[in-house]
């Protein structure tokens, strides 16, 4: 055998080696990580660390509220949060309602849904005035964290 043909060979082989051992061991990293104790979510900067348990009573349920909470909003006020979103945390301005803001007319409409669904209210609390301050809601920036570019759609 030659020199060239030695490495040729060689260098077939290894893969098979390593795909071999991999399958070997596939059952035990599957039990390994079916069996796990701890869960780690990354979401942005963020990192969570919880127990199983923890996940599944706590995390999965606030997940679960946040995909209902966007699926429930319709087009439009899923573009006004996004709005209100980009103007407060991309531009760094404050979200004020306009001088002309109408009680009962449909942007407030909009606005008390996104309040029930947790996103917004006005600072501090109360009514919607004009001139108010939008602020969005720990709930809310959670959402934006998680499913903005699905409400950009």
């Amino acid at each position: 055998m030659t020199p060239e043909l030695i490495k040729s060979i060689s260098s077939l082989i290894w893969p098979i080696i390593a795909l071999i051992a991999l399958l070997k061991i596939w059952p035990y990293i599957v039990k390994l990580t079916s069996e796990a104790t701890e869960v780690r979510i990354k979401i942005g900067d963020y990192e969570l660390s919880s127990s199983k348990q923890t996940s599944e009573v706590f995390i999965k349920p606030i997940l679960n509220e946040i995909n209902e909470a966007v699926a429930n909003l319709s087009k439009q006020q899923r573009a006004e949060f996004v709005k209100i979103h980009n103007q407060i945390y991309v531009q760094g301005r404050d979200f004020k309602l306009p001088d002309t803001f109408e009680r009962d007319s449909e942007y407030h409409y909009t606005l008390r849904a996104l309040r029930t669904v947790n996103f917004i209210r006005p600072f501090g609390g109360g009514r919607w005035r004009p001139g108010l301050q939008i602020e969005i809601k720990n709930f809310g920036r959670l959402a934006a964290k998680l499913k903005l570019s699905e409400m950009e759609e």
